[in-house]
């Protein structure tokens, strides 16, 4: 485990079993920027897409596709669609 000091905005919080966490997008930015494991974050993206309903997902796809460069994609090619999402 390590922990990230970064900003947060009170809607990237939420609360399981008592304990406040990030919202799973926010997670799945922050393992992004981490330069975790690609097949990893797409394994959170899946369960995310089933479960969260707190963003919009192209405005989320979005943010994603902005980090794309961090793991060699050309500019145009979406991360977001390699990770398996807006199928």
């Amino acid at each position: 485990m390590r922990l990230v000091k970064a900003p947060l905005h009170p809607k990237e919080v939420t609360t399981v079993k008592g304990i406040p966490t990030t919202i799973p997008t926010r997670t799945i930015l922050d393992l992004l920027r981490d330069g975790e494991d690609l097949s990893l974050i797409a394994n959170v993206l899946y369960d995310a897409r089933k479960t969260c309903r707190e963003v919009e997902e192209r405005a989320f796809a979005d943010k994603v596709d902005e980090l794309g460069g961090r793991y060699g994609l050309e500019k145009g090619r979406s991360l977001y669609e390699r990770l398996g999402g807006l199928k």
